[in-house]
């Protein structure tokens, strides 16, 4: 006979719905899945796909307000807490401005609340009193730059850095390449 967890048996507790904006290259499905409390549950919609390769000009293209905008209106009818953008690069690529307007758009759309992952690593820091930092992207060294310079319009200064410089396929590289990129990123002066 197959036995089940104690909180299987008594069934959800009324989970807190959190719609996702994300790009169609289902790179975040695992991962948010992976990370999310067992009464969190995770609603997504994609932004349009784009044939572009992972560089300045993709990320301004996903970062569309109007698509986030239609992601909003699509997750609506379950009615999210919270709506999330889930592109990095997309939103901290036209600087804090650009990154303020993908949430109003959000908010304009109807969103209660709104943040998008760039916007979330800065709350994280800022909450933690952390002023330095090493960031390791798998993105090229434009892009790479656009997050160092929105970060520091942020008051965060990057003291190092480390990329893969990949065009595509991000969702393919494995944990252990990620664990040696953020040990090159790592310095004796960064907070995190």
């Amino acid at each position: 006979m197959r036995t089940f967890p104690a909180w299987a048996a008594a069934g959800p507790v009324h989970p807190v719905a959190v719609g996702m904006i994300m790009t169609p290259d289902m790179a975040l499905d695992h991962e948010l899945r992976r990370w999310a409390p067992l009464d969190v549950s995770l609603l997504a919609t994609r932004t349009p796909f784009t044939a572009l390769p992972v560089s300045v000009a993709q990320a301004e293209h996903v970062g569309d307000t109007i698509a986030l905008q239609r992601g909003v209106h699509d997750l609506s009818a379950v009615g999210p807490a919270a709506y999330a953008y889930a592109c990095t690069s997309g939103s901290f690529v036209r600087g804090v401005l650009g990154e303020q307007l993908l949430v109003e758009a959000m908010r304009t759309a109807g969103a209660p609340a709104a943040l998008t992952t760039s916007g979330a690593l800065v709350r994280a820091l800022t909450h933690l009193g952390v002023q330095r930092v090493g960031i390791a992207t798998p993105y090229d060294p434009e892009v790479t730059q656009r997050l160092t310079s929105f970060l520091g319009e942020c008051g965060i200064d990057v003291v190092a850095r480390a990329h893969l410089g990949l065009t595509g396929a991000i969702w393919t590289v494995p944990y252990g390449t990620t664990a040696g990129l953020v040990g090159r990123a790592d310095h004796r002066d960064a907070q995190a």
